[in-house]
């Protein structure tokens, strides 16, 4: 695949009255349009684990907790 990939950049750059591929042009013939490698190539994608979900979704629920309790004795103040 990649091979293919050097090919059609180096034999589109050497064809006379013919505007060279882009990468990304290269990339979709090769690829396939729907390829997410094409969309990768425009920008990083930040990609997050399951594991650091869960880890923030922990987080955040520790932090519902905290917020619930001090709501809690604000009430029994007032």
């Amino acid at each position: 695949m990649q091979d293919q990939m050097i090919d059609m950049k180096e034999n589109s750059n050497t064809k006379e009255n013919v505007e060279p591929l882009t990468d990304n042009q290269i990339c979709e013939i090769v690829l396939g349009k729907k390829s997410n490698f094409v969309k990768k190539m425009i920008g990083p994608l930040k990609l997050t684990s399951n594991v650091a979900l869960s880890q923030q979704n922990q987080e955040m629920a520790k932090t519902i907790e905290e917020q619930a309790k001090k709501i809690n004795e604000q009430d029994n103040r007032l």
